[in-house]
């Protein structure tokens, strides 16, 4: 895939990630890699975490600027209010002409949004680099 930076366009491989961590009002951080100005990658774990992570997102408005890959791996289960937060935050990016991926989502949560239909609303990609190329792709 190829990425535009300072006008030119680059093949994403030969641009490593600028690692950073948004920091909670409570002191805990969510790693969040910068793929560019306008991709970053956020890595979530379990509740309690997943739950602050989403919080952050909204608090931080970070969704209204750039598109976002959710890495799921270490989300192991979802409830109805982390579904809930998911789709205030997709429905705050679509606002925003962003874009949301979900991706390296394990047996469990995919079983969730199978049931749920969800897997038909959300973008999924099976790991984060076809996260990133999706994000690359025109909407359809």
């Amino acid at each position: 895939m190829w990425e535009g930076i300072n006008g030119a366009l680059v093949p994403l491989s030969c641009c490593p990630p600028r690692k950073q961590t948004l920091t909670y009002r409570h002191g805990a951080a969510m790693p969040i890699e910068r793929w560019s100005d306008s991709v970053v990658v956020i890595h979530l774990a379990d509740d309690p975490q997943f739950t602050d992570d989403l919080e952050a997102l909204d608090d931080e408005e970070l969704s209204s600027r750039v598109d976002v890959v959710l890495d799921m791996k270490g989300v192991h289960s979802i409830n109805s209010s982390n579904i809930a937060r998911l789709l205030r935050l997709r429905q705050s990016m679509l606002k925003n002409e962003r874009r949301l991926v979900l991706c390296t989502i394990g047996a469990h949560v995919w079983s969730t949004l199978l049931v749920t239909g969800l897997d038909k609303v959300f973008e999924l990609t099976e790991n984060v680099a076809t996260g990133l190329a999706t994000i690359q792709l025109p909407r359809q």
